[in-house]
């Protein structure tokens, strides 16, 4: 059978398009084919009936066209020619009821197993006849073309019975194992030939439990690759073959993919390195960039000229400007107070080559102008491979919340040997606050034991000197105890409505006997003040302050209360002339062991607990409690308290 072209005329197969694979041309002209297409679906040729028969008339051209679009009234055949691109053979029938055509579609491969296209061939569907010589050609004609067909395909292909009795294979299988033809003449063992396979595979007994494997389950089908001891690699496909519905054996193919898998392979390796090598590259410009524009200290480069080449964010803030903004440019152009201070710097390092690291300086910047900063520099210089100066590059670190620490803790450790102080101090005053009145009631008590035991009369001024000792001492011991509950909050306070006026003159009259040698002066407001409060610890508080007027006063001088109103509130004072008490010392004169530098022990005794006490009895009662002194002039302590209506 010839072709024809669009326009009808006959065309030898050597003028194909040149574009189109050779191979496919020579199957396609040994099949005499009806039509053949590339691997992409386009047409090669097509004989004049077939395209009447999907329309066309003469003058229609078809080659380079798609077969979907030509062949569309056809589709009992397109999709044959589908099935077969896929690499299946297949076999259709169609077309009117009078004129029904048959298309056996056979997919055509190049030697790497490629499809290349695929060839169709029609003929009619002829009723049966009698003739048996009509219908042997029929079938050496068919049986020709399959063998054409199974001989041109480039996988090595093995038909097995279910007798396991080799029934067809190609040459390429025979070439592919290197099976001879004698191992093969007449009806070959397929034992033989296994046995004969398993000697070039590098693993028998896999290979043969998967031959086993499949024959025990005959519908199952499987792909696998199989490993030749001389390196090739086989991929090894198996199907069942059926009759009509019932498997009469199974068909093995073989195709040699060993370039396939080494060009996959190398292809693969190439890739990983070259995408590992890209990564690490990535990698390290991304390392490069975040060290660089991300790190706490400042980081840049100046060249000969001074002037800044690369610099991170943390090094152009110190100048107030952006990295952007700082390329091209000279330090003296962008912060001239820090380029007096910078600048020969740079230029001893590129005078002499030799670093400087870690000099320490302390500058303002224009970020914070006002504002002293340390900083702790050092600069390298930077050298080509050849050894040539290009510039010098600048290490930044700023030191000033290290500084402003190393301030702090100097001031804690002060504190700490203050508080220690503080703590030795309170224990020497304590022991000598407890031991003045033990020696003197130790006195008066052995006295007292004296007369007794000589029966002479006993003197009540003896008794009443032990007394006021022991008053002393109990008074000690109360202000260590009230000063341990204010620390736990377990000060309770029993509130009452009280007159302030008798509870000043009270405190007034009892104190006035303790200080014969001071003139003791009061004075009240005419209106009566009325406070809740708790008798007992205000009268203390009085009493404390009192005392401490006394004390504080060694030349006897006058002490004076105060009662007055001021708005809301009730204002009392008590102020003395006494030795006073220096400024700085006056902000911490009410905290608990607190006691002014010019008030030594041996002088003036207490604890320093005495106005802790004070202020907070005063506070818990909603008032607030202050002092106003000058060294040598005396002291007025005054505290208020809220008055009710």
């Amino acid at each position: 059978m010839t072709m024809a072209d669009g326009h009808g005329r006959d065309t030898g197969w050597e003028a194909c398009v040149p574009s189109f694979p050779k191979l496919l041309v020579q199957v396609g002209a040994s099949l005499h084919a009806t039509l053949i297409i590339d691997s992409l679906g386009r047409i090669l040729r097509m004989d004049h009936l077939l395209a009447s028969l999907a329309g066309w008339g003469d003058g229609a051209g078809f080659e380079g066209r798609a077969f979907d679009e030509v062949l569309h009234r056809l589709p009992w055949l397109t999709q044959a020619l589908h099935t077969a691109l896929t690499g299946r053979e297949a076999v259709c029938e169609g077309g009117a009821p009078e004129r029904r055509l048959r298309a056996l579609v056979l997919p055509v491969f190049e030697d790497g197993g490629l499809c290349l296209g695929a060839c169709v061939r029609l003929s009619a569907c002829e009723p049966e006849r009698a003739e048996s010589g009509q219908a042997r050609d029929k079938l050496e004609q068919m049986v020709s073309l399959l063998s054409a067909t199974f001989d041109s395909i480039t996988d090595a292909v093995l038909v097995v019975s279910s007798n396991r009795r080799l029934i067809a294979f190609n040459k390429r299988f025979q070439r592919l194992w290197g099976l001879s033809d004698e191992l093969l003449r007449g009806d070959p063992d397929h034992e033989k030939s296994l046995a004969f396979a398993m000697a070039q595979v590098k693993d028998p007994e896999r290979f043969t439990a998967r031959i086993l494997e499949m024959y025990e389950a005959p519908e199952k089908e499987g792909v696998d690759i199989v490993e030749l001891r001389d390196g090739r690699i086989l991929e090894r496909t198996t199907l069942p073959q059926w009759m009509g519905g019932t498997i009469i054996g199974r068909v093995w193919s073989y195709r040699d993919i060993t370039a396939e898998r080494r060009a996959r392979l190398e292809q693969e390796r190439a890739f990983a390195a070259e995408q590992h090598a890209r990564e690490q590259m990535e990698e390290s410009l991304a390392l490069l960039d975040t060290f660089l524009n991300n790190a706490p200290i400042g980081l840049g480069f100046v060249d000969r000229e001074l002037r800044f080449i690369r610099l991170n964010d943390a090094l152009a803030a110190l100048h107030g400007k952006s990295r952007h903004e700082e390329v091209g440019r000279t330090l003296h152009e962008l912060s001239p107070r820090v380029a007096a201070t910078v600048e020969p710097l740079l230029r001893q390092v590129l005078d002499t080559g030799e670093p400087i690291i870690g000099f320490d300086t302390a500058l303002e910047v224009p970020p914070t102008p006002g504002q002293l900063r340390h900083w702790r520099v050092s600069y390298y210089p930077v050298r080509t491979t050849s050894g040539k100066l290009m510039g010098v590059g600048a290490v930044v670190v700023e030191l000033t919340a290290e500084r402003h620490a190393q301030v702090e803790r100097e001031r804690l450790l002060r504190e700490a040997h203050e508080a220690i102080q503080i703590r030795d101090d309170f224990l020497s005053i304590a022991s000598h606050e407890l031991k003045t009145p033990l020696t003197p009631l130790k006195l008066h008590l052995r006295l007292l034991e004296q007369r007794c035991a000589s029966s002479q009369p006993l003197s009540p001024q003896l008794a009443r000197k032990a007394l006021a000792q022991v008053d002393r001492l109990s008074g000690v011991i109360s202000d260590m105890l009230d000063s341990s509950r204010i620390q736990a909050g377990l000060l309770e306070l029993e509130r009452e409505p009280l007159s302030l006026q008798e509870l000043v003159r009270g405190a007034v009259a009892d104190f006035r006997p303790h200080c014969p040698e001071h003139p003791l002066e009061y004075e009240e407001c005419a209106r009566r003040l009325v406070v809740r409060g708790d008798k007992g610890r205000l009268a203390q508080v009085l009493a404390n302050l009192l005392e401490n007027a006394r004390k504080y006063s060694p030349l006897k001088g006058p002490i004076r209360v105060t009662l007055a109103q001021r708005g809301a509130e009730a204002l009392v004072s008590v102020a003395d002339r006494g030795i006073g008490i220096p400024v700085d010392q006056q902000a911490h004169l009410f905290e608990r062991f607190f006691r002014a530098r010019n008030a030594p022990i041996s002088g003036f005794g207490g604890l320093g607990l005495g106005l802790y006490i004070c202020r907070h009895v005063v506070e818990r009662h909603g008032g607030h409690i202050w002092v106003e002194s000058e060294p040598g002039h005396g002291s007025t302590f005054r505290f208020t308290l809220p008055v009710e209506d």
